[in-house]
């Protein structure tokens, strides 16, 4: 007996010992750090009277009342200091200890743990664990409602388990049970709508063992009848609050990653704001330890813990962050104290499996499995302190710094300012600033009309003004306010970081009045496939420097809600060649087109970069919408829903070479590996587009030239291939920049970027083939033999792929034609998947081509759907095979299938439409001629068999 003594006063010191690390650790620099938004929240809500806390609750908030409640009566005794306010969550964290204890007890009640002095030692691990928490301790040092919802939490599920192990005849004692259960869940339903998790895990629990608790259902549901009544008077503002937390501006319909989110719930488990997603996988390790440890427990002869018990505690954790990872793909916001409430059922899985693995040294006698078990509870307790001690100062727990912020700014304020808080943070940080400034608060709304109003009415006859952003792309998602202001005003530097903050100051005019304006400069109406508008942009500037950086401002409209991830392909081209692009989405980063708003303008800003190097010139600014998905451009759809192309032409720019020569090393050029071609011309470098490349396709080229002094000569360029049969083939000769800027018109120290599409010849053999670069001199004829250039060089090595050339056609197709297309081509005949189609549905087109051989260029295939105005209703425009097979790679004789798919739109009119076919050239838009298999002229294109279009 004098062993199970000892133990019983180690067991009481321990526990003691956990009370004192759960209050030290949660009362340790509890008014350190600042008050952040939500605790300005709380501490608002508390310092009204208690019917206008309800009434602002059910009216305007997302959570229940309780806390708030309670908080309320709290402040009015203790005060409203950073230390008071959070020391009501100290008190819940610390009594989730006890608590957590006496849940131990009562599952281990059952259970021949006396047996074991290790087990009935182990039994202190679950609350020593939750005493030193990382995850706990946080949130108990929070002025949030988490700590009081997790200490419930732990009541309610002892007093179900309470209540279910009782003798099933009701007495007033067991009433009394079941009474204390209906009063946990109504306390925890008041405190916050996780409850639910907390009471889908009991019911699966139940439902698990009916065969065992069969006759506790009926009394478990007359409980949460119990719990509803008491939630009678809250229903409604139940109800509100619902419907409102998927409204509110700061949760937006988007995409969360299943993998990331499910390690930052591992994770957050244990670490809770710290969480570093990368722990998962050793975590889920440790987690496989004690399952391992706790089926010994349920298992073992004589037991430490009953095996229902064993079930309660994993679906305590398994139940509610599974029920919170759906969650969030209905409202998709990952907040890691949301996983807060599983945490003790964690705790509770540890320490029973230590206790597991301690039976398990018990029976076998093993004096080294002991040591072992206590090596193990020593290092969940070590990580745990390890990890607790980061709390106070590691950035993952650092609250957001209202007070600095608040500070600084009351340090430096002058008569005339003002201040912006974006992302309405006025309730914490009045808490801190205490001038008579004015603040003026905005929300993240994405109505950029709101927007420019309360813009205008915070500038109106002020001097300066102080932008407060907190979690900037949060608050100003598209950066329509944050451009505005470096657009239009001089900022000030500030010389400190804020974590949570980014914190602006703009001198302004007072004796101007400031038009914010939301209407484009540039008025055009352009539909992407049904699915973006684009409503307006800035002016196009009429001329620009090569190297400028031009912000164009864009306007957009969603016609509906998306979920599609949808980017701006922004170019400038010269004739056939592209000279800069950029993809990127239309307005900030963070801000992609399936959070927009549905009908709700949208501005965004994207530069037009004009490369250092641009050859001087008139270029045509383009842009063009895709899906991330698919990527394919959307089509421009006209006034008659027709399609019409997929690029749009915003202007032109004249662009300049610049008056100085360019900063070389600034650009990342090294001119002492450059390759002095002549005296006056060096190549820089050069880029060519891909590693490998088949015959027929074009491959880019990008040749950097160095003038060093003005070029006495207009020096041709000759660019040849020798392929892996030692084949030399030439792929061009001829003036850079395609002749538009003469060689003589080069400055010295002029930087010029010459451009190349290179269609790589039909002949060329597969295998490794060699990039190279003459300059020939005006003084040898062009097409003189290659060894006649005075320098050539080696660009590079690239590997030439083979196609497999078909030179027998697969079968016959189902419309035979015949036709001749160009010189090179004779379309043999066409397969369609059916003679109907259905508006909102696909039309399939499989065309069967021959060659002649290969084409002059790469010429695409046009499929398009025609309404009786011979309007273009559906298209797919492509070089054939899908990009594959380009003409100018055809073999003579070979047969190509060509598949082509049209999208039929939804509100397509239902009737007879027509198919027509053909070739064109895309650097010039001119069509192939097409012949019968006579030569009888057709025209320019070729009509199919009609198709009969039907309604949804």
């Amino acid at each position: 007996m004098s062993i199970f003594n000892n133990i019983t006063v180690i067991r009481r010191g321990i526990l003691f010992l956990s009370l004192l690390a759960a209050f030290g650790l949660r009362a340790w620099d509890l008014g350190t750090q600042s008050i952040w938004i939500d605790e300005g929240l709380s501490i608002w809500d508390a310092q009204k009277s208690t019917i206008e806390l309800l009434a602002t609750h059910a009216q305007w908030d997302i959570h229940p009342p309780l806390y708030y409640l309670v908080l309320h009566f709290w402040v009015n005794v203790a005060g409203s200091s950073e230390f008071a306010v959070r020391f009501f969550s100290v008190a819940s964290g610390v009594l989730t200890v006890p608590l957590v204890y006496w849940l131990v007890r009562l599952l281990q009640r059952r259970a021949a743990v006396e047996a074991h002095a290790v087990s009935r030692l182990l039994a202190t691990l679950p609350p020593l664990l939750v005493a030193v928490s990382p995850f706990l301790v946080f949130t108990s040092q929070d002025a949030r409602m988490y700590g009081l919802l997790t200490m419930l939490g732990v009541l309610a599920t002892g007093a179900l388990w309470k209540a279910i192990e009782a003798t099933p005849s009701f007495t007033a004692h067991h009433a009394a049970r079941w009474s204390l259960y209906a009063v946990a869940v109504a306390a925890m339903a008041y405190t916050h709508y996780f409850t639910a998790f907390i009471l889908a895990f009991h019911g699966i629990f139940l439902l698990l063992t009916t065969r065992h608790y069969r006759s506790r259902i009926y009394p478990w549901m007359l409980s949460l009848g119990g719990a509803a009544v008491l939630y009678i008077p809250w229903w409604q503002s139940a109800w509100t609050q619902a419907t409102r937390l998927i409204e509110i501006p700061d949760v937006w319909p988007g995409v969360l990653s299943a993998r990331d989110v499910l390690a930052r719930i591992v994770v957050s488990l244990v670490s809770g704001s710290g969480a570093d997603g990368a722990q998962a996988v050793p975590m889920l390790a440790a987690a496989a330890f004690v399952v391992v440890g706790m089926v010994l427990a349920a298992r073992g002869a004589g037991g430490v813990l009953p095996s229902r018990a064993a079930l309660l505690v994993i679906l305590y954790v398994v139940v509610p962050e599974a029920m919170f990872f759906a969650a969030l793909y209905i409202i998709p916001k990952f907040v890691e104290r949301y996983a807060v409430i599983a945490v003790p059922g964690l705790m509770l899985m540890l320490g029973f499996g230590a206790q597991g693995w301690g039976w398990l040294a018990a029976r076998r006698r093993l004096a080294a499995g002991y040591v072992l078990i206590g090596l193990v509870a020593l290092l969940m307790v070590g990580i745990s302190v390890d990890e607790t001690l980061q709390v106070y100062s590691a950035p993952g727990y650092a609250k957001d710094d209202t007070r600095g912020v608040a500070e600084y700014i009351s340090s430096r304020a002058e008569a005339g300012d003002v201040i912006v808080l974006m992302m309405d943070t006025s309730v914490s940080f009045r808490y801190y600033y205490k001038k008579d400034t004015p603040i003026s608060g905005i929300d993240p709304v994405r109505n950029v009309d709101y927007l420019a109003d309360r813009l205008e009415a915070a500038l109106e006859g002020k001097q300066r003004l102080w932008l407060v952003l907190y979690k900037a792309d949060w608050a100003d998602p598209s950066r329509f306010v944050r451009d505005y202001l470096e657009d239009t005003f001089d900022s000030v530097p500030i010389e400190h970081k804020f974590h949570g903050f980014e914190l602006k100051l703009y001198r302004l005019d007072p004796s101007e009045h400031y038009d914010v304006s939301t209407s484009p400069e540039i008025r055009r109406r352009a539909d992407f496939g049904d699915q973006i508008e684009i409503l307006g942009n800035s002016h196009i500037p009429a001329s620009a420097t090569a190297g400028d950086s031009i912000p164009l401002l864009f306007y957009w409209r969603l016609p509906r809600l998306t979920d599609d991830d949808l980017l701006v392909s922004l170019r400038l081209r010269r004739g056939s060649m592209t000279y800069w692009a950029k993809d990127r989405r239309p307005t900030a980063y963070g801000y992609p087109t399936f959070y927009w708003p549905a009908k709700e303008m949208v501005v965004g800003r994207l530069p037009l970069e004009i490369p250092p190097g641009t050859p001087p010139g008139q270029y045509a600014v383009e842009l063009a919408l895709y899906s991330v998905e698919d990527k394919r451009n959307l089509d421009l759809l006209g006034l008659d829903r027709a399609p019409s192309g997929t690029w749009i032409d915003l202007g032109t720019v004249e662009v300049a070479r610049p008056s100085k020569p360019a900063d070389l090393h600034a650009l990342g050029l090294d001119r002492s590996t450059g390759r002095q071609l002549t005296s006056a011309l060096a190549l820089l470098g050069s880029e060519i587009g891909g590693s490998s490349v088949q015959p027929g396709q074009t491959l880019p080229l990008t040749l950097r030239w160095l003038a060093t002094a003005t070029p006495a000569d207009d020096y041709r360029v000759l660019l040849s291939m020798t392929d892996g049969n030692g084949q030399v083939h030439r792929l061009y000769e001829g003036a850079p920049v395609q002749g538009e800027y003469p060689m003589q018109a080069w400055r010295a120290g002029e930087l010029v970027n010459d451009r190349y599409n290179l269609v790589v010849p039909a002949g060329v053999a597969p295998g490794e083939a060699s990039l190279y670069l003459s300059l020939v001199p005006p003084s040898i004829p062009a097409g003189a033999p290659l060894d006649s250039a005075p320098s050539t060089i080696l660009l590079g090595k690239l590997q030439v792929t083979s196609r497999t050339h078909i030179t027998e056609p697969a079968s016959p197709p189902q419309y035979p034609v015949g036709a001749r297309v160009g010189e090179f081509a004779r379309l043999v005949g066409y397969d369609l998947s059916g003679d109907t189609a259905v508006a909102g549905g696909s039309l399939k087109i499989t065309l069967q081509w021959q060659s002649a051989g290969p084409a002059d260029a790469n010429y695409k295939v046009f499929v398009h759907l025609l309404d009786g105005q011979e309007h273009v209703r559906s298209q797919q425009d492509n070089q054939p095979d899908r990009d594959r097979a380009p003409t100018s790679g055809w073999v003579a004789g070979e047969y190509i299938s060509d598949v082509y798919q049209l999208d039929l739109p939804a509100g397509l009119p239902a009737g007879r439409y027509q198919l027509e076919v053909g070739m064109y050239d895309p650097q010039t838009g001119a069509r192939q001629s097409i012949a019968t298999a006579s030569g009888e002229p057709i025209g320019d294109r070729l009509l199919l068999r009609p198709v009969t279009v039907t309604a949804r």
